[in-house]
């Protein structure tokens, strides 16, 4: 299941199956003729600026990220359902823009790689935010199955609706966890904390004899989907007027 989950942040902003990586792109230093070579990121500076990058987008096109959550899965989505296609997703998100907001004082030029999966885990984190600022409540007779989710394939036994029925399973069963860690810094003690705190409901939610290998980045894509999911399409009580966030970055 780790694959399902470990995309990056991509590229210029253009969409892309690399690994997740981050770069300096080689520059000439002051007074010299030689490029410099590119300098990797930190992985803690990515995930956090990754953050960044996700509300930017979600802060200044509301209306678009919504309708690409709805209509997205995985690496997958209905772009005709959308409204645009996946050569204008650069532009119609702002996706070069929010790059550079994203970057730090120390970066001069970055190009970062993020596959489709990536920015759906960043949008579908700002989205629930956006409109929470406390935990859900489950409704009294709410199944754990969120219903009306989008799913590439037909086929019942396909991959995408496993995730789905397990991130559905993870955060019906933890909402309070789950909300604590979409609060927490990318790559903070208070994150690994949090996350510790949803082993309990994950192990609980897998099958007898089903294993998964987690990464921290990996559990937080999952409550991300799953608190998404729930918020949007059902589930959960009325939110009181005090629990709803205020809109903006």
């Amino acid at each position: 299941m780790r694959g399902l989950f470990a995309g990056a942040l991509a590229g210029a902003a253009a969409l892309s199956g690399s690994p997740a990586v981050a770069q300096l792109s080689p520059q000439k230093p002051t007074g010299s003729i030689l490029p410099r070579d590119p300098v990797a990121i930190d992985p803690d500076v990515v995930r956090r600026m990754q953050k960044v990058f996700g509300a930017c987008i979600y802060a200044r096109h509301r209306k678009q990220a919504d309708l690409f959550l709805r209509h997205s899965e995985g690496n997958e989505a209905d772009f005709e359902a959308i409204g645009f296609g996946s050569a204008q997703i650069q532009t119609r998100l702002s996706l070069p823009d929010c790059l550079g907001r994203a970057m730090t004082t120390m970066q001069s030029e970055v190009q970062l790689s993020f596959e489709l999966s990536t920015l759906r885990s960043v949008l579908a984190e700002e989205a629930y935010l956006a409109r929470h600022s406390a935990p859900l409540t489950i409704a009294e007779g709410a199944t754990q199955a969120v219903s009306g989710r989008y799913f590439f394939s037909d086929n019942p036994a396909d991959a995408g609706r496993e995730v789905a029925r397990f991130t559905d399973c993870v955060t019906f069963q933890a909402p309070v966890e789950a909300d604590r860690l979409l609060r927490t810094r990318p790559a903070s003690g208070e994150e690994n904390s949090a996350s510790q705190a949803l082993v309990p409901a994950m192990s609980g939610c897998l099958f007898e004899g089903q294993e998964v290998n987690l990464t921290v980045p990996g559990i937080r894509a999952i409550v991300a989907d799953g608190l998404w999911a729930r918020s949007v399409l059902g589930g959960t009580a009325p939110v009181p007027a005090s629990a709803q966030a205020e809109p903006g970055l």
